[in-house]
Formats: structure tokens, C-alpha cells, sequence
């Protein structure tokens, strides 16, 4: 290897660092509690040797978790009159303050791998299509974003394309070194992220490849072997659960794949297009990596494009040995897409390897362009020059997009705003902002909280943070709720609940740009939960009411507002809801009028309301709240809550 070489991988190096430093610790997205937390299971289980117990997840993260072990350890150290048991809780009871640290391992292994890609890719591409395209690689908005949160998908990414590059060499340079190197690199992408098992058949297919350049079957089928062999080596020599426990820890990956993980996308609700959906779309790929580019490496894309479509008599040798490299690269591309829609499950970050190797086609488009200008006007370019200033236009557009590098879509496509219409978005980001805007109101440290992703906000809360059922209850019943584009693009937990709030104003919104993202509703007056057998079968559940005065008292009237979970079932005309006071005796008092305004709607929140009048008579003391579900035609009680510890003290 040259020294020019070591030189400009480490200076790939350098610039990758340091463009996923800034703002590391910031925020918290919604895969990295778990993420982190895994890495808490596996070195505690390395301290007490039980090493089946470093499985903590089927992806299996394990080169990450060893990054995020080694920062733990080493912080440790300087941890005052604390164990390692006790240094390693307090940082998984506060993730808010600890992710920053535990996201230098992604940005540090990520980093480390740039240069792999530079010695491999070069003999491939060419000198400078190799430093474009991995310096436009180091500056990915798409992968940077993912490099900087604790989660396997862009180291697993840009693995695969070193493992990838590794084996390809070999179709020039018969060498089973680069056989060994690329299973080392397969051995590492399969202990990071699930993804990376699309490498077997591209593998597979450099392997045919190669067979009909040179029929040489038993060397391909010796590098085969040697791949595999050496992938299978590194996959069990760095996960010590392999050591102790191999056929189990396989078996559990297996099953967490489909049960934890739901592969087969039970229970799963899509949004594409602007509609939400069962099943993604088998566009969904295309479209979605396409809102991840940047307007360079498009450009870079379809002018790769147009080399890839010029005939071989048109070509020079170099742009012949470009054309040859950007058909391998396609080739990547074409498998990883259509396997990755073999899956149920789809995001755009499980094909983020797909945006690398874009980055590289665009290194080839671009150099070749300039040097047809240069050979057709017959003057020179610094390529220095102009590759530098491709690298930082790709650059900018993280610079506009700190902190929240994952806010980046592209602008050409109409950006952040076009892309909340029609992709998926939304990973957590922005919510600490929400919870620090609730910490700062006046009832925002004894609040209850419902936010979407609680495993998020929770970090940031002071107030207690409920969950977020799929009933809706909780929501109705919390002092302030958070909604999340990711939420709200889906419909969740169901149409009804998100049109229910969406009727009214939120309190406070967070905006990219112009477009909204987060939204906080408060609760307009307290409501009081009901507890009881508040069913009406088929129909509906109350969970609650609220009144208009503070106290009863006799004479007067106050507005009650009872709170409606409905299913299916319609609620008949000659129907309606009565609410009445009951005294020791089993007497009822009040007179109830339902507002005109009222409306049943299925599978929704409905807020019923009406004024309770009190005869001027009753006495000032206890009584029980009584709501019946009646048939005006017949003025019979249909359905009675039988709400006995709901107690109501009249004022004097």
C-alpha cells in the first residue's frame, strides 16, 4: 500500500470524524436506549462471565456494543467511589447524558472504515473517481445522520461495501488474500446489522462472474470457501455468547427475528405516498433513496449513467475500466434493492449501503465529465480543485441540517417538506425540545405526559410520562400529550384518536423550517378518570368526565363533558346519555340536558356534553355520580354505569 494512499484514507478519516462531532449528545432518537442498554447487558455480562448473556438483540449490534463497551470501560476509570455495576447503571438510567459518549463508537468504527473503502475502491474506479467518490461518501447526509446515533445501520453499510470491493478485486487480481479480507469485512457486517446478509448472493454473483472471465472454477470455489471460513471465524472469535452457547444464540437470533424484530410485519401500519397502508409498496425503495440524495451525487448518478449507456467502441481503456466499475456498483444496487423488498419490513435505512455505493457512481459520473471537457476543449483542470468543491457542496447540506442530520431529504425532490408527504420520517428527533418546553411551564414538573415514543421524552421529562396505549385512554386522560410526524403520518395509534386532537390547537409546535413535526395539546380542564365497568358492549367505554365548576352546589347547573372511547357500533337517535346525582338512599336528583352539538362517531374519542341542573332543595352532602345510556322513546335506562367509588360532595 502507498504512502499517498494511507495519507488520504487517513484524511478521509479526519474529515469523517469531524463532521458527525457536532452537536453529538444532544438529543436521543428511538432505537438507542435499547441500543445502549445492550451494551450495559453485554459488559456486565463479561464481568460476571456469564457470556450467553452478550446476545441482547437479533441484529446482532455487536460491533457497535463493542465500541460502546470499550467507552464505558475506559469512563469508568474516572468514575469517583462507584463499581463498575454502579458506573454502568447510573449511565443507563441516564441515557440523556450518556449518549453522547456512547455515540463516538459509530462515529469512531464508521470512520475507521472510509479509508478500506479508498485502497479497495481505487484499483476498481480509478485514482480519482476513488477519492470523489468516497470523500462524497465521508459527507453523506444520509450516512453521516446514521453514523452519529447509536445503531448498527451505517457501519453495516459501509461494510458491506468494503467487503464488496474486497471481492471484486479478485476478478483482477487473483489473489486469495482479497478472499480472506473480504470475509473479515462479511464477518463484521454480520454481527452488525441483519441487512448485511444480502452480501451472500452478491458474493455469489462476483464469484460467477469471475468463473465466465476465466473459467477457473476451482479457484472461485477455493475463494468461496475462504471467505466463508474466514467469515464464520470472525463472526464467532468477537461474540463471546459464540463461545458457550453458538446453537442457542443462533436459534434465539432466529426467533427474535420474526417474534421481537416482527419481520413478517404483523400488526404493522405503513405510510406511503401520503396514504397509509398494511403492506409498503414495492416503490417505496426507489422513491425513498432518491429523497436521501444529494443534488452532487444525483448529478454524478445519471451522468454514471450516461458513461454506463456509451458503447465500448466509443470508450477510451480508462473510461472502459470506469464503465466496468460503475456495472459492478449497478449491480450492488439491483440486488440489494429487490432483496430488500422481499421483506415485509422496510425503511430506508436498511438499504442506506445502497446511497454509498451512489456515492461512488457519482465519483466515476463526475471525473469522467470533467475529463471529457478537458479532452474536448483541450485545457486542464485542477482536479484538487474541483473534487474539493464537489466534496463540500455535498458538505453543506449537513452544515443546514445540525443537529437533526437525519431532517436532511433532498431539495431537488421539494426537501423536508415534500418528504412528510409522501416517505416515511421521523426518528425521535426534536422531542427533547418538546419535553424541555413542558419542564418550563408552570405545572410541568407534576404533569402527566403522553408522548408518542415515550422511550424517548422519558430522558427529558421532570412530570410523570405515561405510555402510549393503542386504546387511546391515557391520552385523553394526560395533562399534555406529544404528538410526532412519525405518528401522525401513520395514523397511530388509530384515525380517531389523531383527529380528535387534531381538532384542536396545539400549545406548542416544533418546525422544520415551516413545516410542523412535534405538536403539544394540553387538556382544556381536569378530567376525572372513571373506574368501574364503564362499558357499553360493541359500542363504546367511558373513561372519564370533567365538570365546568369546581363545586356543585345546590341550585346552580355545570356543564359535564363525559369522555367516549367508541368501536364499531353506532349509537341509535332515540338514544342518549343521562347524568344524575344519587343520594344514601338511591335517590336520583338533577335535571341533565345533552347538548344539541353532540355526535356519535365509531372508532373515535367523542366528547358528550350537557348541563346538569341541581334543585335549589338538595342538601349540601355526598352523593354518587350515576351515567345511564336511555331510550328517549321510552325514557328506560338502556345501560347503567354502576360508578359507586365516584363520589360527589355538594357545596353550601
Amino acid at each position: 500500500m502507498r504512502r499517498s494512499d494511507l495519507k488520504i484514507g487517513g484524511l478521509f478519516f479526519v474529515i469523517s470524524v469531524a463532521v458527525k462531532l457536532p452537536y453529538l449528545g444532544t438529543f436521543l432518537t428511538i432505537d438507542e436506549p435499547r441500543w445502549i442498554r445492550g451494551a450495559g447487558q453485554f459488559l456486565m455480562a463479561l464481568r460476571s462471565g456469564n457470556l450467553a448473556e452478550t446476545y441482547w438483540h437479533f441484529h446482532p449490534g455487536i460491533t457497535i456494543t463493542w465500541g460502546e463497551v470499550i467507552i464505558l470501560w475506559v469512563q469508568s476509570w474516572w468514575a469517583a467511589n462507584a463499581t463498575l455495576e454502579e458506573f454502568v447503571k447510573f449511565q443507563m438510567d441516564n441515557l440523556a447524558l450518556s449518549v453522547g459518549a456512547m455515540r463516538l463508537s459509530g462515529v469512531l468504527l464508521t470512520s475507521l472504515a472510509l479509508p478500506f473503502v479508498y485502497v479497495f475502491a481505487k484499483p476498481l474506479l480509478g485514482k480519482w473517481p476513488g477519492i470523489l467518490g468516497v470523500g462524497l461518501l465521508a459527507v453523506d447526509p444520509f450516512w453521516v445522520a446514521h453514523s452519529r446515533i447509536v445503531n448498527g445501520d451505517a457501519l453495516a453499510a459501509v461494510l458491506m461495501i468494503v467487503s464488496f470491493l474486497a471481492f471484486a478485486l479478485l476478478l483482477n487480481k487473483p489473489d486469495y488474500k482479497w478472499a480472506i479480507i473480504s470475509g473479515i469485512f462479511v464477518g463484521l457486517s454480520f454481527l452488525t446489522k441483519m441487512p448485511s446478509q444480502i452480501l451472500i448472493p452478491l458474493i455469489l454473483m462476483l464469484s460467477i462472474i469471475g468463473y465466465f472471465k476465466d473459467r477457473n472454477w476451482k479457484f472461485w470455489l477455493k475463494a468461496l470457501l475462504l471467505c466463508g471460513l474466514t467469515t464464520t471465524i470472525v463472526f464467532i472469535a468477537l461474540w463471546p455468547a459464540m463461545w458457550v452457547a453458538p446453537i442457542k444464540t443462533l436459534r434465539t437470533m432466529y426467533v427474535d427475528t420474526f417474534e421481537v424484530g416482527d419481520i413478517g410485519g404483523k400488526d404493522k401500519v405503513e405510510f406511503f405516498l401520503g396514504v397509509v397502508r398494511e403492506k409498503q409498496s414495492l416503490f417505496f425503495y426507489p422513491l425513498a433513496l432518491l429523497f436521501r440524495l444529494t443534488p452532487v451525487n444525483l448529478v454524478g448518478l445519471v451522468l454514471a449513467l450516461g458513461l454506463f449507456l456509451r458503447s465500448k467502441e466509443r470508450l477510451i481503456s480508462a473510461e472502459l475500466k470506469s464503465k466496468q466499475a460503475a456495472a459492478l456498483l449497478a449491480l450492488f444496487i439491483l440486488v440489494v434493492v429487490i432483496l430488500a423488498n422481499v421483506s415485509p419490513k422496510k425503511a430506508d435505512r436498511y438499504a442506506l449501503s445502497v446511497v454509498l455505493v451512489v456515492d461512488l457512481l457519482a465519483g466515476i459520473g463526475w471525473i469522467w465529465l470533467i475529463q471529457k471537457i478537458m479532452a474536448a476543449k483541450k485545457i486542464t483542470i485542477n482536479l484538487t480543485t474541483i473534487t474539493s468543491l464537489l466534496i463540500a457542496g455535498q458538505l453543506i447540506f449537513i452544515f443546514l441540517n445540525y443537529p437533526y442530520v437525519l431532517t436532511y431529504y433532498n431539495p431537488i425532490l421539494g426537501g423536508y417538506a415534500k418528504a412528510v408527504e409522501l416517505v416515511p420520517v421521523g426518528w425521535g428527533e426534536g422531542l427533547e425540545q418538546a419535553a424541555a418546553w413542558i419542564n418550563s411551564q408552570p405545572d410541568g414538573q407534576e404533569a402527566t405526559i403522553s408522548p408518542y415514543y415515550e422511550n424517548v421524552t422519558n430522558h427529558y421529562l421532570a412530570g410523570t410520562s405515561l405510555d402510549w396505549p393503542k386504546d387511546g385512554k391515557k391520552q385523553v386522560l394526560a395533562d399534555y400529550v406529544v404528538f410526532y410526524i412519525a405518528q401522525t403520518q401513520r395514523q397511530l395509534p388509530y384515525p380517531g384518536l389523531v383527529n380528535y386532537f387534531r381538532k384542536q390547537a396545539p400549545v406548542y409546535t416544533i418546525q422544520y423550517g415551516e413545516t410542523p413535526y412535534i405538536w403539544v395539546y394540553k387538556r382544556k380542564r381536569p378530567i376525572k378518570p372513571l373506574i368501574g365497568e364503564a362499558q357499553i358492549v360493541g359500542r363504546a367505554q367511558i373513561v372519564g368526565y370533567s365538570q365546568s365548576e369546581t363545586k356543585l352546589i345546590p341550585g346552580n347547573s355545570a356543564e359535564f363533558i363525559l369522555y367516549f372511547l367508541t368501536k364499531d357500533q353506532p349509537l341509535p337517535d332515540n338514544e342518549d346519555f343521562r347524568v344524575s346525582l344519587v343520594d344514601a338512599q338511591g335517590n336520583e336528583h338533577g335535571m341533565w340536558q345533552s347538548a344539541a352539538e353532540n355526535q356519535w362517531i365509531p372508532n373515535a374519542i367523542v366528547e358528550w356534553k350537557g348541563t346538569l341542573s341541581l334543585p335549589a332543595s338538595l342538601p349540601p352532602e355526598d352523593y354518587k355520580l350515576k351515567v345511564a345510556l336511555i331510550d328517549t322513546n321510552i325514557n328506560a335506562e338502556v345501560t347503567l354505569f354502576p360508578f359507586d367509588d365516584e363520589i360527589i360532595t355538594l357545596g353550601p
